[in-house]
């Protein structure tokens, strides 16, 4: 998944083919994985991580931890701009159930969430 140079710019050193080296297979490497840590690790609330692999078919996984004693009922804005989605997203539960949403200007969604306590929840961005 490494992009091509810029038009009138070489290829990084690495990349260029060579007599004595051997090229690198990258087609076995994955493309970019950003993980963005959405909320601080503190036991008051719920945390949650995206994971994003915008060029892959699923374009990120959303996780959410509840370490409360109780359930969590929130609505949660989660920032897609990574993912390459523009104007809307289908996130799919761990129930299967796949619900659209249209991304504002900054490219976040919202969505409701519910989290049992000491449980986990989990979001397919597609």
């Amino acid at each position: 998944c490494p992009a091509p140079p810029a038009p009138g710019r070489k290829p990084k050193a690495e990349n260029r083919p060579t007599k004595n080296k051997q090229n690198n297979n990258n087609a076995r490497r994955p493309c970019s994985v950003i993980k963005l840590r959405l909320r601080s690790l503190i036991q008051k609330r719920a945390d949650y991580v995206l994971h994003v692999n915008p060029a892959g078919r699923e374009k990120g996984l959303l996780m959410i931890y509840n370490p409360l004693e109780n359930a969590v009922r929130r609505t949660l804005r989660i920032p897609l701009y990574y993912t390459g989605k523009t104007t809307t997203a289908r996130l799919r539960d761990s129930d299967g159930r796949a619900k659209t949403f249209k991304l504002d200007r900054g490219y976040n969604v919202k969505i409701p969430v519910e989290v049992s306590a000491r449980g986990v929840a989990w979001f397919v961005v597609e």
